[in-house]
């Protein structure tokens, strides 16, 4: 009996892996999708970004799927395999902190699903601050080296371009450039890992034990213009922010508006207001943890 197939979205915080989801869920390819999606913190705002109107949606939150909740991932995807029908498709959207490799692996112990194929998506107009930073470095060549696909975008400047290609060619040379996912689904390539490319799964200290999330919530008086201001403020060490909050702008109604910043870039839009309620007020900020400590 054939598998289902699998994707897995990789990707560092802010790449736009929801965005490349989303666009995949939107086209008219007539399948049915199941989306698993984990994010590194106690709530999952991604979850809620997720636009599946003809599948199911399933949140794992508070830990990296690769490690600290594993167990969680392999249960939920074994689930959704013993349902009839089942799905034409999983997708599983990785935390920005996590190790595809490990979670590949991992999904081999899911009865009737397909080896994952990982799609790794690459901000191009931070790939070289992040394959320098100390911090993260060696997670963002994990995430590339591990790829099946990789789908590069932000091409903001030729430097962007010329930088991802060469490092593309470097650490990943046999790694299939895509536009969009149906590209990875539609491929006859299969993910097959081997036992010598088996990743490491002692217990002992990860990459993501490095980093720390913390949860603010928004003081009821903050207008949109006082968050922004915040979000603008917070120190440079912090990789990332993202949260909802309810607002107006100056001569418009309320409405709710995502909060995103990737590294110093901030972006704050109206957005679908039947998002989870218990999600409103409260930001995330993910960021080194030796940074946080000092």
């Amino acid at each position: 009996m054939r598998g289902t197939p699998c994707i897995l979205v990789s990707g560092y915080l802010g790449a736009g892996k929801t965005t490349l989801i989303n666009a995949f869920l939107r086209a008219p390819h007539g399948l049915t999708a199941t989306v698993l999606v984990n994010d590194f913190g106690k709530i999952n705002i991604d979850a809620d970004l997720i636009e599946n109107s003809d599948g199911e949606t399933i949140s794992l939150t508070n830990g990296c799927a690769c490690c600290s909740i594993g167990d969680s991932l392999l249960e939920t995807a074994n689930r959704v395999m013993m349902k009839r029908p089942r799905p034409d498709l999983v997708i599983v959207e990785a935390s920005g902190v996590a190790k595809p490799d490990r979670l590949s692996f991992l999904l081999l112990g899911v009865a009737g699903l397909d080896p994952a194929r990982v799609v790794t998506s690459v901000d191009a107009s931070q790939a070289c601050s992040s394959a320098h930073d100390k911090f993260i470095s060696g997670l963002f060549r994990n995430q590339i080296k591990s790829a099946d696909f990789v789908a590069v975008n932000r091409v903001n400047s030729p430097q962007d371009g010329r930088f991802i290609e060469g490092y593309l060619e470097q650490h990943a040379p046999q790694t299939v450039r895509i536009a969009g996912l149906h590209q990875a689904v539609d491929s006859k390539a299969t993910s097959r890992p081997s036992v010598s490319q088996m990743p490491d799964f002692e217990t002992g200290r990860h990459d993501h034990a490095e980093f720390a999330t913390q949860v603010h919530i928004v003081p009821e008086n903050f207008s949109i213009a006082d968050v922004e201001r915040w979000v603008k403020e917070l120190p440079t060490s912090v990789h990332r922010v993202k949260g909802f909050v309810r607002g107006n702008l100056p001569g418009q109604p309320e409405a709710v508006f995502l909060v995103s910043r990737t590294r110093g870039e901030v972006s704050i839009t109206e957005t679908d207001t039947s998002i989870d309620q218990t999600m409103l007020g409260k930001i995330i900020t993910i960021a080194p943890r030796e940074m946080v400590e000092r």
